[in-house]
């Protein structure tokens, strides 16, 4: 079974959808993803990390969804 790393991208054209707070960041953009019959679908990202005392990085929030789009008839 391949194994395919998802490919992903911040929002807006130089990453301003990637901002660090000290010790917070917050990604939002796309990612897409390869499924076993090497079908590829874009789905929206939001990520909240943190850098811990440790210094490694903690995942607090993630989310990955469809995009909307209208029903049509």
């Amino acid at each position: 079974m391949a194994h395919f790393a998802p490919e992903y991208s911040n929002a807006g054209e130089t990453n301003e959808g990637a901002k660090i707070y000290g010790s917070l960041a917050i990604a939002i953009g796309n990612v897409w993803l390869t499924g076993k019959v090497e079908k590829i679908a874009m789905a929206d990202k939001t990520g909240f990390f943190q850098k811990r005392k440790d210094r490694k990085l903690k995942i607090i929030v993630h989310k990955f969804a469809l995009p909307f789009s209208t029903p049509t008839k």
